[in-house]
């Protein structure tokens, strides 16, 4: 999970109640969106080498 800032907080960052979910699952729709817009399943893994869309294999 990644998150970005147009400026540092001030305080350490939390992240509080994270719910694990399907990997690459892509989120839900927005209110009142149809439901091919949630996104397309993915997958995970400990090291993932984007420039050959394949696990690192560790």
């Amino acid at each position: 999970m990644g998150i970005a800032y147009a400026a540092a907080p001030s305080a350490a960052v939390e992240l509080k109640g994270f719910t694990e979910g399907t990997a690459g699952n892509g989120g839900q729709v927005g209110l009142g969106g149809p439901s091919e817009g949630a996104g397309a399943s993915g997958a995970s893994g400990v090291c993932w080498n984007f420039a050959t869309d394949e696990s690192c294999g560790q």
